[in-house]
């Protein structure tokens, strides 16, 4: 069965994204995540395998410069500003993107998988978002 999102609803997507207040959280491991229950950030925090070390606080970071793009004929970019972390240490393999807001609460809407673990050790971990097909993609 195909299915697809209609043009429209597309550029509603986008339009809605910039306005939105976003964090990204980091996780070590996602093995006990169920995407049927696991839809807020707060269930996938009671996994216990949120990043902890220096630097890095619980909730994770605010993105910044939310922008998006309709795309007329391919649908919606969703993109952000880099995404960091000071004087940091700990691994990290996932970033979880959920809103932050009073309503809906803690609601995810990505789940970033960095393809292998990163280890940044007193330093500076950067989450640089893809220029070209952002954070979020929607054909």
């Amino acid at each position: 069965m195909a299915s697809s999102i209609p043009k429209e609803r597309r550029k509603d997507l986008a339009a809605v994204y910039a306005a939105k207040s976003l964090k990204c959280a980091l996780f070590s491991s996602l093995g006990a995540y169920d995407a049927l229950t696991a839809t807020t950030y707060t269930a996938l925090a009671a996994t216990g395998t949120e990043v902890t070390g220096a630097g890095y606080t619980t909730g994770g970071v605010a993105l910044t410069g939310k922008t998006s793009a309709y795309l007329a004929g391919n649908g919606a970019i969703m993109y952000a500003d880099p995404t960091s972390v000071a004087t940091a240490t700990f691994v990290a393999r996932y970033g979880v993107i959920y809103v932050n807001a009073v309503t809906p609460s803690d609601k995810i809407e990505a789940v970033i998988d960095f393809g292998a673990n990163y280890t940044v050790t007193n330093g500076t971990f950067t989450i640089t978002w893809d220029t070209v097909n952002g954070i979020f993609n929607i054909q």
